[in-house]
């Protein structure tokens, strides 16, 4: 019940709109960016490693067609069943040319690995979870929803990898540059090189967007980042989507890895101020 709880939560809130974080970024240079805020995506385990069922055979369905899925769990056949159902056939024929759509019976035997692993067992339902064709879970639906709602699920490929990182319990370093942006060699110097330690090497995803694209123009206003950049941006993500720093400009190995460390209370810095950055000068 926890999982469930967690989960719906946490992809609401980064599909509908992201908090502030509470503590300043840490940065390279002086930016005048506001306070990064969380992504905050479920912790759900990888799509691929669900046992073969009817939702997991839709879910690899659909992901062989590049397509998102609605799923549709339901236990009883009440009236509330009944409507959200209704509501469900009807919406998802309008979806096709991006998603396809399955219903599962929650209580069905054959799905209890499926429900064990989303977390569902004591979740309420009906409800609706969407997965991207990339196996990350972009939105759920627990209310009354039409397609329009349905709609709101289907996200930028940024967010979709990222959310896809993290809910694999991975660090995400989001590149934030294009060919018209400066410093992107400097940039990456850092990202290869925490990319490429021993500790970190299996679980850190580089995942690169184009801040001209205007899919990811949302996207990246949540983290207060606009279209207009002329520097590269980088941006430390860790499970289940807290951001670690905002680096403007060239990065390095060493920065990126006391980012993930939270500094310790006591001495100069206030304990949980957020920030590795105390008594040094932003830039230095």
């Amino acid at each position: 019940m926890m999982m469930w709880r967690m989960a719906q939560a946490l992809v609401l809130v980064v599909l509908v709109g992201v908090a502030r974080a509470n503590a300043d970024p840490v940065q390279t240079k002086p930016s005048s960016q506001p306070a990064s805020p969380q992504v905050t995506p479920a912790t759900l385990p990888a799509v691929n490693s669900i046992p073969a069922g009817v939702a997991a055979q839709a879910i690899q369905h659909a992901a062989d067609a590049k397509k998102y899925l609605f799923i549709f769990f339901y236990k009883a056949e009440d009236d509330a069943t009944k409507s959200a159902r209704k509501n469900f056939e009807e919406a998802t024929p309008k979806l096709t040319e991006k998603a396809e759509a399955v219903v599962v019976n929650a209580g069905d035997r054959a799905e209890s690995d499926v429900v064990k692993r989303f977390g569902l067992g004591q979740a309420p339902m009906p409800l609706v979870l969407a997965i991207g064709p990339s196996g990350a879970v972009t939105q759920s639906f627990t209310q009354n929803f039409d397609e329009q709602q349905l709609r709101t699920a289907f996200v930028s490929p940024g967010t979709e990898k990222s959310l896809k990182a993290l809910q694999d319990r991975k660090y995400v370093l989001l590149c934030v540059q294009n060919g018209e942006t400066q410093f992107n060699d400097q940039a990456m110097q850092g990202v290869r090189d925490f990319a490429a330690d021993p500790q970190y090497a299996r679980s850190v995803e580089i995942i690169a967007v184009d801040p001209s694209d205007a899919r990811e123009m949302e996207f990246l206003a949540r983290f207060g980042l606009s279209v207009s950049r002329k520097e590269a941006v980088t941006l430390l993500l860790a499970p289940p989507g807290k951001v670690m720093g905002t680096f403007v400009g060239a990065t390095d190995k060493n920065t990126l890895l006391a980012a993930t460390t939270p500094p310790k209370a006591g001495g100069c810095c206030p304990g949980g101020s957020g920030t590795s950055t105390c008594g040094k000068k932003e830039g230095n």
